[in-house]
């Protein structure tokens, strides 16, 4: 079976993107998985819809020789994305190659609903005339709670090199524990918030999935980093939250 992605979110480092990328590698085998190129498609104009830019006959092709199509979008101001839209504006025109073509949805946002909004916008637009696409009913996917930050408060004598330490083995989770997608650390030099300088240490971790942050929370790595500065610590702040 031959899948079609189209990502509503261009931005180089994108999470959906990487989401599109994980259900590529990770279920290969069940189907492949084409991610388009949204970016380069100009914004529609109906002078030009019979006679379209290359990219765009392009990207209506594949389209076209796909299966099916899955939508990962992120939410933005309640609803998809502009350059979204502006690729269901051009598959909407001339030939048409949506009508018939199934669809699923999947989504990500920094929001609690995990992108709620705009995929309920966006299965109305996909069951609109020009698309007429599809959809299996009952199998919406909201994903979140696959970032993770925590904020350590080290006890007022303890040294630099204690603080250092614990950086460099943050650091070293990249790569020697599966799942992660990105992971920052340092020392915390903000003076923005009343009482947030005290917690000297912050790490923070994104992750492929929410199976991935289960993971990493008792992987020996983590848990042996946690018990080395137990006793140095007094205070530990740790938010998990969704994705864009």
């Amino acid at each position: 079976m031959k899948l079609a992605a189209l990502v509503g979110s261009i931005r180089k480092d994108s999470y959906n993107l990487k989401l599109a990328r994980y259900i590529q590698n990770r279920y290969q085998h069940l189907f492949q998985l084409d991610v388009l190129n949204i970016r380069d498609l100009s914004f529609y104009d109906q002078d030009i819809e019979s006679v379209p830019p290359q990219p765009v006959i392009d990207f209506k092709a594949k389209v076209a020789a796909a299966d099916a199509v899955l939508w990962i979008t992120p939410e933005y101001n309640s609803t998809i994305p502009g350059v979204m839209a502006n690729a269901i504006d051009w598959l909407s025109r001339v030939d048409r190659v949506m009508i018939g073509k199934p669809s699923w949805i999947v989504g990500s946002s920094i929001g609690l609903l995990g992108s709620v909004k705009a995929q309920g916008h966006l299965r109305d637009i996909l069951f609109s005339s020009g698309i007429s696409s599809p959809l299996l009913p009952g199998n919406e996917v909201y994903i979140g709670l696959v970032h993770v930050r925590s904020l350590k408060k080290f006890k007022p004598d303890v040294s630099i090199e204690v603080k250092e330490s614990a950086i460099k083995r943050a650091h070293d989770f990249k790569g020697n524990i599966p799942g992660i997608v990105e992971l920052s650390a340092g020392i915390n030099v903000t003076n923005e918030i009343e009482h947030m300088h005290v917690f000297t240490l912050g790490i923070r971790v994104t992750f492929e999935n929410q199976q991935a942050c289960r993971e990493y929370i008792q992987h020996p790595l983590h848990q042996g980093l946690l018990q080395s500065i137990g006793p140095f610590v007094e205070g530990i702040v740790v938010m998990d939250y969704p994705f864009a």
